[in-house]
């Protein structure tokens, strides 16, 4: 079985290029070959016993196995070369795989990336959920506040508004009024009551109460008439009383012993 054939020591062709550059002239053999810039120039048939070591590469071959070495290696360039096909089909698969490979790491890279992102943005929508869940606390619970501020000033203008119109915020000697009317009660004198600023029903909203300023109102009974007009005539000696009014209810009534019911106006200077 051949495997390839060569015509003459040309052969040699096969190793030039891992041959010592510096070499001038081959001897093999039977042949000598002068060298030229890494070609063959000549080639001349001689007859030498001699044996010498030609460099090849990094290796030393006798003159006479250079032939045989130059024609296997020759055989295996070849074989090289006819396998070149399967060669590339395997880089060309090991490109894929290397490709793919580099597909999956960044794949897997870009994929890690986005989780982190993801849960980035988790901890911070928590952490501003929190804080915008505690703010909504607390504006409910200062709404709350401000709601029951807003009651309690209106109760307090409501009260002040009514003070006022009682004319208790006023200064006034109401109380001292009051102490010298009571001193100056006889005995004989019962009262049912006894009003200071009485309360009267406004003409335009009947629902809506109103004060009096400046007045007493005074109820009650005697067994006479003339001791309701005594005591009378004794309150208008005060300095500070400006008119004094009678209106009797009704008269003698002998089922309970009253003589007469009075009721008293009392305007105050």
């Amino acid at each position: 079985m051949f495997i390839d054939f060569f015509i003459g020591p040309y052969i040699l062709n096969s190793t030039l290029n891992i041959l010592d550059p510096k070499t001038k002239t081959i001897n093999l053999w039977v042949y000598q070959f002068d060298m030229y810039e890494g070609k063959i120039t000549s080639c001349l048939s001689i007859i030498s016993n001699r044996e010498e070591s030609i460099s090849l590469g990094e290796e030393k071959i006798s003159n006479y196995g250079v032939l045989a070495f130059s024609a296997g290696l020759s055989t295996c360039l070849n074989n090289f070369r006819s396998h070149n096909h399967a060669i590339t089909t395997i880089t060309n698969i090991n490109e894929e795989f290397k490709a793919f490979r580099l597909m999956k790491i960044v794949g897997a890279g870009l994929l890690a990336t986005f989780f982190l992102v993801l849960l980035f943005n988790y901890f911070v929508f928590d952490y501003y959920n929190s804080n915008y869940n505690s703010l909504t606390s607390r504006l409910t619970e200062y709404q709350g506040f401000l709601t029951n501020y807003e009651i309690q000033k209106n109760d307090l203008e409501a009260k002040k508004a009514l003070l006022t119109e009682t004319g208790l915020l006023e200064p006034t000697k109401i109380s001292y009024y009051a102490d010298r009317i009571a001193a100056s009660l006889p005995k004989d004198i019962n009262l049912k009551s006894f009003e200071i600023n009485p309360k009267v029903s406004k003409k335009n909203d009947p629902k809506t109460i109103g004060f009096v300023k400046g007045k007493i109102t005074i109820e009650g009974y005697a067994s006479k008439g003339s001791i309701i007009n005594n005591w009378m005539k004794t309150i208008e000696e005060y300095d500070w009383v400006e008119r004094i009014s009678k209106i009797t209810i009704n008269s003698e009534n002998e089922s309970n012993n009253r003589v007469a019911g009075f009721t008293l106006d009392i305007e105050i200077k």
